[in-house]
């Protein structure tokens, strides 16, 4: 857009005056700040980048400020404060998230030198087409690698903390594909971040999850996603949805509101999810985890607005009972100054797993642990939500270290274990049970993976981390489980320091025994396989890394009791497939 500055009385105040305004927060907000202050905005100007024309205006700047003396000082940070091509070269490569090291992934490219933080409170402001996706690689004063940001849309941004002043800062973008002279990343001064933390908290709750989120393609998928639906959902059926990994942005400086507002991919997966909603009768909603996607850079604060952002979109979500598990982002245990980072699971609870409180039955003695079950009475099927993150996670405050972080362990404890095999009692026939949980309960191999076209074939899962460990607790959650399945009764027990167990069960006088399949997130790829006759599979995510063919996939479950037939359907990126129960 382009404008000249004109007093109330219609004066011109400046023939030309360059600023860049690539968001439309930021033109919001200097629009409203120059109105208040006596002055308008009007067309006539061609906003070019500032780094190629600030010189020869420099004049007329400095004759605007003396014109508009009586404006308050922050106004002209605004007009002056731009450092516009911050990053002035690029080269074709991708720089490893985890060490921060140049990789040669031709499929992006990267900011070819270091450019150093002079000053706290500014904004980087990704100021790159529509289609690309841009992330800042952060170094200490000894250009020691310290962490990556999210990958933000264009026109995303991050506010610069004073903490971060004289370290240095790299970029790397991805696009389908990628012209060198349109990319530009734009420095902005401390009075943007200002007026951006002003424009979110004045934009109030805007978040309307209905088709007019969708662009052409989403609707054309909704409605592909719709006749999958119609062609297998019946009286006797059951309809599962499972949205799992959203991994919301957690941009410094940001409100709950302004995140929800910015979360393309998220809208777009809930609003499609009401129009099916709406269409279909949906027994119940499972929400798999991982809600954040926070950095090493995300401190309590933030990851707190994102999560805030994140219970504003669920509480959009319509048609069906919610139930929420637990994901290993949650805790934000990325952020290792645990005392500035952690959010502890009580804090946890109140501000997004409590949403399913009087709708899921769960252990009255430890509620925050987030794991229960739900029932579809009409359709005789009882769904667990677990916890994989069942830990003892005490923080000490002296040196600053907690016992086991989320983000790198996982676990099942005595209480969660004794729960599942207390309820897994029927004395009624034609029950089925089905698990949801985030992390799987046993490692998959490449095998196991669906077929993908992409650059980075999909590996396996296993390990720390990457599932439930046996020593953890999965082994003896998977022993209940089987035994339930087999109708027999026995002990299960694990002796692993901290999660020592001992649970009893006979499920031997069961009316019934039949698991429908075990359901995982945390993979972003859709895995399975099957072990003492139980499915096991792993979904797509919400959210995925641009590298992937899949970034964004709703999982609707189709349970055909009668035919002991499990459907999966997928709204958006991926196959749709079915398996025997």
């Amino acid at each position: 857009m382009a404008y000249n500055l004109i007093n109330k009385n219609g004066q011109v105040l400046a023939k030309i005056l360059q600023f860049v305004a690539t968001d439309d927060q930021v033109n919001a907000a200097i629009t409203q700040y120059l109105h208040e202050n006596g002055v308008s905005l009007a067309e006539g100007i061609d906003l070019k980048k500032l780094s190629e024309n600030v010189s020869k205006n420099i004049s007329e700047i400095t004759g605007l400020k003396k014109s508009v003396a009586d404006l308050k000082k922050p106004q002209t940070n605004v007009l002056l404060e731009y450092k516009d091509h911050f990053f002035s070269s690029w080269e074709r490569g991708y720089i490893n998230e985890t060490t921060g090291v140049d990789t040669g992934d031709t499929a992006y490219v990267r900011s070819s030198g270091y450019q150093k933080i002079t000053s706290g409170d500014t904004v980087l402001i990704s100021g790159c087409p529509t289609g690309y996706t841009c992330a800042f690689y952060f170094y200490d004063v000894n250009k020691k690698f310290v962490g990556a940001s999210e990958m933000l849309d264009s026109n995303g941004y991050y506010k610069i903390q004073n903490s971060q002043v004289g370290w240095y800062v790299r970029a790397v973008v991805h696009a389908t594909s990628i012209d060198l002279e349109a990319i530009n990343v734009i420095l902005a001064g401390s009075a943007v971040s200002k007026l951006l933390e002003q424009a979110a908290a004045n934009s109030g709750d805007t978040v309307l999850l209905g088709e007019d989120e969708l662009d052409s393609a989403g609707k054309l998928e909704l409605n592909v996603t719709k006749a999958s639906i119609e062609a297998v959902l019946d009286a006797n059926c059951a309809l599962i949805v499972f949205e799992t990994d959203l991994h919301i942005g957690c941009p410094s400086g940001q409100t709950a509101e302004a995140i929800a507002k910015s979360a393309t991919k998220i809208r777009r997966q809930l609003a499609a999810y009401n129009s099916i909603a709406k269409a279909y009768p949906i027994d119940l909603c499972v929400y798999g985890g991982d809600y954040l996607n926070n950095s090493s850079q995300t401190n309590k604060e933030t990851a707190t607005e994102a999560l805030k952002a994140v219970r504003m979109l669920i509480d959009k979500t319509e048609g069906a009972p919610v139930i929420i598990a637990k994901g290993n982002h949650d805790d934000n245990t990325m952020y290792t100054d645990y005392k500035n980072g952690y959010i502890a699971i009580d804090s946890l609870y109140k501000i997004l797993t409590n949403k399913d409180s009087t709708t899921a039955v769960r252990n009255a003695d430890h509620l925050e642990m987030s794991y229960g079950y739900y029932d579809i009475p009409n359709k005789k099927i009882r769904v667990f939500i677990l916890n994989t993150l069942d830990l003892p996670t005490e923080l000490d405050e002296d040196t600053n270290k907690i016992t086991y972080s989320a983000q790198n362990d996982a676990g099942f404890r005595q209480d969660q274990l004794q729960f599942v095999a207390d309820h897994l009692q029927f004395s009624e026939k034609g029950w089925q049970v089905m698990f949801f949980c985030h992390h799987p309960m046993l490692p998959f191999t490449k095998d196991d993976a669906e077929p993908s076209n992409n650059s980075k074939p999909t590996g396996a899962v296993s390990g720390k981390g990457g599932c439930v460990l046996p020593a953890h607790g999965s082994q003896a959650m998977l022993d209940i489980i089987t035994a339930f399945a087999a109708g027999t009764k026995g002990t299960s027990t694990n002796t692993t320091q901290d999660f020592e167990a001992s649970v009893s069960y006979d499920f031997t006088q069961n009316k019934s025994n039949t698991v429908i399949a075990c359901i995982y997130g945390h993979t972003h790829v859709v895995y399975r396989k099957v072990v003492d006759g139980i499915n096991h599979i792993a979904t797509r995510a919400v959210y995925g890394h641009p590298t992937f063919d899949f970034v964004s996939t709703g999982n609707y479950f189709v349970i055909d009791r009668r035919n002991r037939v499990l459907k999966l359907i997928a709204n958006g990126d991926g196959d749709d497939y079915e398996f025997a129960y």
